[in-house]
């Protein structure tokens, strides 16, 4: 997480750090409310994330934190290691 602090600093965003302990339509609201562009997540919230995926539109990239999670997202890793 601190390395998302530090890169949301670099790049001049605002970072929405998330309660995990909230529910689907709490995180849904706030997802739409604050217009998220970007997600980042662990697999152990693999399956709110995927419900959070219908239900808000406006997030343009989702990405995991670990290399077991949906295929489709973006990879920390990956991201962090490209040029």
């Amino acid at each position: 997480m601190l390395d998302a602090f530090f890169a949301a600093g670099k790049l001049g965003v605002v970072l929405v750090p998330l309660n995990t302990r909230l529910t689907v339509p709490e995180l849904e609201y706030i997802l739409s409310d604050c217009g998220v562009r970007a997600v980042v997540y662990d697999a152990v919230h693999g399956t709110t994330v995927a419900e959070l995926k219908h239900r808000v539109g406006t997030v343009e990239r989702w990405v995991a934190l670990d290399p077991t999670s949906d295929p489709a997202d973006d990879h920390w890793e990956a991201l962090v290691a490209a040029p």
